[in-house]
């Protein structure tokens, strides 16, 4: 839990990963499971789970915004950074930043998570 008593989910993220505090690691594995039994892919399956959650627990579900590009000029690179940083949105995920691309390595992973903080 947040400290204003808020549970923290990633949302309006690609599908393909999810911020779980640790706390509800194990409730989430139970419900997963019983989706995947099923065959409910977990794209489908999130949001119904996180709501689960949410009502089980009586938290509030906080909402952080994600800075992402579908096109080959910034997807993964430094370029996606500089844009989401020229927005003046509060981003709270970034993704995705390639560190095996050639142009940002390692340094340039560094770089980007010092422009990323507040």
């Amino acid at each position: 839990l947040e400290d204003d008593g808020s549970l923290l989910f990633s949302s309006f993220t690609q599908s393909d990963f999810l911020h779980i505090p640790t706390s509800y690691a194990e409730e989430f594995e139970k419900l997963a499971s019983l989706f995947l039994k099923h065959n409910v892919i977990h794209e489908c399956a999130w949001g119904t789970i996180v709501d689960m959650i949410r009502k089980k627990y009586n938290v509030t579900v906080r909402l952080t915004m994600l800075c992402t590009s579908w096109g080959p000029k910034r997807r993964g690179k430094k370029a996606l950074i500089e844009r989401c940083l020229r927005d003046h949105v509060d981003y709270g995920v970034f993704h995705p930043f390639k560190i095996g691309l050639k142009e940002n390595g390692y340094q340039g992973y560094d770089w980007a998570f010092d422009s990323v903080q507040h």
